[in-house]
């Protein structure tokens, strides 16, 4: 609570270098990677008393230990395994694993994915129960409660790009029941691809709504009705009412 301070501290000397992932009314996520052993630990904070709740080990070193965890929702979070291509689910309260692997990933290029701050709001994220994550290989819906694949969006590509498909780089923006994602990559040549576009895709079902040639554009962003974004195409920001 803004309003009231600073209300508790703890210290944690046993975990330094640790890294704050996500946080909910009763849960702080965080992450220390231990690139000598190749391994990271995971740890879950009360956020009434900043108490350590639980913690443990995932033995496989993964370059940024502290991306691919969804916000918490629910007490649930789930992470994903980005050297398998699967997703784990677990109790936040607890830490214990409630559900995966999932099936892996089919395309391989699902290996790249942008899960931090970098092009606008990070990838996975959550919205009603469910994870909307993007990667090179297109755009995953899966249930946040069982990891169940609910839909998966993809567009064909040909040889306009060298994936076979379109790569969607940032992360999703959800709102009104609609996922917003645009054709995004890391490292894009001078010369910029034909066919970058915004997508506009049921939330529920993953069917497209509509897409507009808005090119190689970050996460949009969402507000009273309003999507904003940013198009490298010409560097216009474009804002689109409902």
């Amino acid at each position: 609570d803004w309003t009231k301070g600073i209300q508790w501290k703890t210290t944690v000397p046993t975990v330094a270098g640790q890294s704050m992932v996500h946080a909910s009314p009763d849960v702080l996520l965080a992450v220390v990677a231990n690139i000598t052993a190749g391994n990271f630990i995971v740890m879950g904070y009360s956020a009434i008393t900043g108490t350590q709740l639980w913690n443990y080990t995932v033995n496989e070193y993964t370059l940024r230990a502290q991306y691919n965890f969804t916000p918490i929702q629910y007490d649930i979070y789930a992470w994903f395994d980005q050297n398998n291509l699967v997703w784990y689910g677990y109790n936040a309260l607890t830490g214990q694993k409630i559900w995966g692997p999932t099936t892996p990933y089919s395309n391989a290029w699902g290996f790249y994915s942008e899960s931090y701050m970098g092009t606008g709001i990070n990838s996975p994220t959550i919205y009603n129960g469910v994870i909307y994550s993007t990667g090179y290989d297109g755009i995953h819906a899966i249930s946040l409660l069982n990891g169940t694949q609910l839909w998966y969006f993809t567009v064909p590509s040909g040889h306009t790009t060298p994936y076979g498909d379109y790569p969607f780089y940032g992360g999703p923006t959800v709102a009104g029941g609609v996922v917003y994602a645009g054709v995004d990559e890391h490292s894009p040549d001078p010369t910029l691809y034909p066919g970058y576009n915004l997508y506009a895709i049921n939330a529920t079902t993953g069917a497209e709504l509509w897409n507009l040639p808005i090119g190689y554009a970050p996460s949009a962003t969402v507000a009273d009705g309003v999507l904003v974004d940013y198009s490298n195409y010409d560097g216009n920001i474009y804002a689109l009412a409902k």
